[in-house]
């Protein structure tokens, strides 16, 4: 299908439009009714035989629009033209195996898929190479047979040179923004889009050096663009379009690569800021090797990122994401470290922020502060020092003397971030002037084992610091060989009692103890001991023996004679186990020989008490 107008085609401008010079297509309504009524006839014969038919529709279709492109024509009618057949496109999805669909016509949330049309070239050797279903087999297998036999191929690369188009010589701004905002969901349908080929890399490029232009004045470029459209707004279209090519990693080359970073990174002081730094998340773990040489300038750049709510939750996953890719930090300096440590330490306000990104801010920091080097630390713990008086404990004197004043703010300190962000909002008193301010959080205020929480976050960031700043000494306390002994192979579990971890350990032996009520591991240890003890008893008592019988044959010279060693060694019996009644028995001769020995003593002392007295009546009786 050819377009006749008696107008002469207008070669397209790349920089402005010239509105005097639009033709006049108004004899194009006919061919307006063809197109529309061939994008229904598409949408038809997708799902009937033969399947040729909507092949032929998709590719005479793609050619109209190339030819739209080349003459450039800007009138309404062919805008319409262009918008119907691109909205067909961009509509167009495919399964796992490859088959092409619509959504449904009576429900647009569910794709339909055609049985007989499919977007990869590769199923058409597998067509002809099927074979044929004998009548004799089921109907099913017949019908799939039937299916494989009529298929046809939808080469969506033309589709992607469509686009391609539309991006460099569009001018219409409508056309352009519907192709941009449905570009993406269809860049999410990775099966249709890996069938387009090397087409992928050429829409990166393209949408690169869109983003990089900066001498674009999209008002002045485009047609019908919205009153006061900036360059910031037309890059909000572009941004999710390169979150979206970013997943397509291992198609792109280097050079492709490290232009989508810094694309990105130029995204970061636009309206698109927070998909930019989830982007880059996704980027620092598939192109990790793109992303080395840029990362420390792009710490700097989030660095000046002023602490939203909004970027809070992507800021501090990608800080805690690249924790876990040692290739990306191994060279940082201690520059790089304050740049993380900036970016995280504004989210530790309570008072701000929620209970997650306060946890997470604070989790960012103790890993953070673990992983540099150690002659790096020793100067971030006063940096973390002065982020967390400014940020948590300012706060918390602040909120302790409203507490105690009744709600009025009596301090006049200024916090850290901007006057009008830092500034709280002051309670308003009746028949008084009450100066406005961010109101507080009411979970924090309010709950008082939250605000508790939330200092015993702080505390343990002091606590590791303290910790860990000249050294990296284990929390685990070392055992002693006996106690690994004991302990090896036993249960253990831990507790958290107050402010401290209790862990108790069971020995490794057994559940059955003996007599003794000693485990296995105990008893055969005393065991061990026992027998030490006794042969170095045995070997002592055994020498002294042959020394005393040496010097009493030595030094023997009559019966009379009396060795100057008097000592009664007993032979040593072996140690045998006592059961409970020789214990009683034992113990009763003990309680018999100490009653002697009391009535022995009290008699001993009856005598001598006595001969003092017969003494004394002596003395008396003799002068």
């Amino acid at each position: 299908m050819v377009l006749s107008t008696s107008s002469a085609p207008v070669a397209p401008n790349k920089d402005t439009v010239d509105l005097t010079h639009v033709q006049d297509e108004s004899n194009l309504r006919d061919i307006h009714t063809a197109v529309t009524g061939l994008v229904a006839v598409f949408r038809v014969q997708l799902y009937k035989l033969p399947s040729i038919h909507a092949c032929k529709v998709y590719e005479l279709l793609c050619s109209h629009i190339k030819t739209h492109y080349t003459h450039g024509y800007l009138s309404r009618i062919s805008v319409d033209i262009r918008l119907a057949v691109i909205r067909c496109f961009l509509e167009l999805r495919a399964d796992s195996s490859e088959r092409v669909g619509l959504p449904d016509l009576h429900n647009n949330s569910k794709i339909r898929y055609s049985p007989y049309v499919y977007c990869a070239h590769r199923h058409s050797d597998d067509f002809s190479r099927s074979p044929r279903p004998s009548p004799r087999e089921s109907p099913n297998i017949m019908t799939e047979g039937f299916m494989t036999l009529h298929a046809s191929v939808v080469p969506f690369s033309e589709t992607f040179s469509i686009y391609l188009n539309c991006l460099e010589n569009e001018k219409d701004w409508d056309v352009l923004e519907i192709l941009l905002e449905q570009l993406t969901h269809q860049l999410q349908n990775k099966t249709l889009i890996l069938s387009a080929g090397s087409e992928i890399e050429a829409l990166c490029s393209k949408i690169c050096s869109m983003v990089s232009d900066r001498s674009l004045d999209p008002s002045k470029a485009y047609l019908d663009t919205p009153a006061k459209f900036t360059r910031s707004d037309y890059h909000g279209y572009l941004f999710p379009v390169l979150t979206a090519l970013a997943t397509y990693s291992n198609i792109l080359t280097k050079n492709q690569q490290r232009e989508l970073i810094r694309c990105l990174e130029f995204g970061l002081v636009s309206k698109c800021a927070k998909s930019c730094v989830t982007t880059l998340t996704v980027c620092m773990l598939e192109m990790t090797d793109s992303m080395m040489r840029q990362m420390p300038p792009l710490l700097g750049r989030l660095a000046q990122i002023t602490a939203t709510i909004a970027m809070a939750t992507p800021m501090l996953e990608f800080l805690s994401n690249l924790i876990h890719v040692p290739k990306l930090y191994t060279n940082f300096v201690e520059d790089q470290y304050k740049s993380i440590l900036a970016i995280a330490l504004p989210y530790t306000n309570p008072f701000k922020y929620n209970h997650y990104t306060v946890s997470l801010a604070h989790h960012v920091i103790a890993m953070w502060f673990l992983k540099c080097r150690l002659p790096f630390r020793k100067d971030l713990v006063k940096f973390i020092n002065k982020g967390l008086q400014n940020n948590v404990l300012r706060q918390f004197q602040e909120s302790k003397s409203k507490s105690m004043t009744g709600g009025e703010d009596t301090t006049e300190l200024h916090r850290s971030g901007s006057h009008s962000e830092s500034m709280m909002k002051r309670p308003s008193r009746p028949h008084s002037l009450s100066v406005e301010k961010i109101p507080e959080d009411p979970t924090i205020t309010d709950n008082e084992p939250t605000l508790q929480f939330h200092k015993e976050l702080t505390e343990t960031c002091i606590d590791t610091m303290a910790r860990y700043t000249f050294s990296n000494c284990s929390a685990n306390p070392s055992r002693s060989p006996l106690t690994e002994f004991l302990l090896s192979g036993g249960q253990s579990q831990m507790w958290l009692v107050g402010n401290k971890l209790v862990t108790i350990t069971t020995s490794g032996s057994g559940n059955q103890s003996g007599k003794s009520s000693l485990c296995e591991k105990c008893l055969a240890l005393c065991r061990h001991d026992n027998d030490s003890n006794n042969d170095e008893v045995f070997g002592n008592n055994g020498a002294t023996l042959q020394n005393e019988s040496f010097k009493s044959k030595k030094r023997h010279k009559s019966a009379a004679v009396v060795s100057k060693s008097s000592v009664n060694v007993e032979p040593l019996r072996p140690r045998s186990s006592i059961d409970d009644i020789e214990l009683h028995r034992q113990a009763s001769v003990e309680e018999t020989r100490c009653d002697l020995d009391h009535d022995t003593d009290h008699t001993d002392n009856i005598l001598q008490l006595g001969l003092k007295k017969q003494d004394s009546s002596s003395a008396h009786i003799c002068p």
